[in-house]
């Protein structure tokens, strides 16, 4: 198996780190929209690249040639890699998968556990511990308690609206599912699926911007909404559950170091590019080697 094999692989990598550096620098709707894709891309890049190595190093094992069925010219191939190598990949591959599985069992038994909201889409829960969170879904809604409603003047709990509504409409439990998804395969993308965590909290900031007009209004209310809320557990897609300092400074700066509209597109486009080639490199070479095998060329 030559070295080039694992450069795909280095390239994803390579461009979701380039998109974990550039993710202060764009749009936060943008860099949400990169970064998960960066993390998707490079996860599957790593599943494709072990399952290539595992059925590579099969492929040297001549006593289950015959139980297998491959074809003898097989062993003539190239792509053949030691059977510890093998072994090694087999055994992250089983991890990798088995962590998936767990990650998909732990969401949608969190899914289920959150509460079902009423047909106007709002469920107010009569408990004093501040929290407001958004619940997707058919059953979904904004969940807010009496609690954060009482912390809040009439001003900043517009700004909870249009917080969690931005959630909502902006769908940003998918980026936040690929990316822990992807992280949960890939350990080394769980600073990116904070990232991605980060990004949709500064999308939904800016929405609520445009909503009510006021960015320090929107700041204080974050800010507020963080200090009411210290010391408590919050789902994820809530107000104050993410990175309250860095986001107050953004909506305090706003022009702070973000690049332009085209500039930032560029960026971007240029990373997701990098990432998603390097995934479809890899599959690449895992459909040739399969084809070598069921086609004995």
């Amino acid at each position: 198996m030559p070295v080039t094999f694992a450069l795909p692989f280095v390239v994803a990598m390579v461009a979701a780190a380039a998109a974990a550096v550039a993710q202060r620098r764009l749009r936060p709707e943008i860099a949400t929209q990169t970064l998960a894709v960066a993390c998707v891309a490079a996860a599957a890049a790593w599943m494709w690249a072990l399952l290539a190595l595992v059925l590579g190093a099969l492929a040297e094992v001549t006593s289950i040639d015959r139980w297998l069925a491959w074809c003898p010219n097989l062993y003539l191939a190239d792509r053949h890699v030691a059977w510890s190598i093998g072994v090694a990949a087999a055994v992250l591959l089983a991890a990798s998968t088995a962590a998936l599985v767990r990650c998909i069992r732990r969401t949608v038994a969190h899914r289920r556990r959150l509460p079902a909201c009423g047909d106007d889409g709002v469920l107010v829960l009569e408990c004093e511990e501040p929290t407001a969170f958004a619940v997707p879904g058919r059953r979904g809604g904004i969940v807010v308690s009496r609690g954060m409603i009482d912390a809040l003047d009439d001003g900043e709990r517009s700004v909870l609206w249009a917080h969690e509504r931005a959630h909502l409409r902006n769908r940003h439990h998918w980026y936040l599912g690929a990316s822990d998804l992807a992280s949960a395969v890939l350990p080394a993308l769980r600073p990116l699926a904070r990232q991605v965590r980060f990004g949709t909290e500064r999308w939904a900031d800016e929405d609520s911007v445009r909503s009510t007009g006021d960015r320090l209004l929107v700041a204080r209310a974050i800010a507020k909404a963080a200090l009411a809320s210290n010391g408590h557990r919050h789902p994820r897609m809530a107000m104050a559950a993410s990175a309250v300092p860095a986001r107050v400074e953004a909506l305090v700066d706003p022009k702070r170091n973000i690049l332009g509209t085209g500039t930032g597109l560029a960026v971007a486009t240029s990373i997701m590019v990098l990432t998603i080639g390097g995934s479809t490199i890899q599959l690449h070479h895992l459909v040739t080697l399969l084809e070598h095998v069921c086609g004995g060329r």
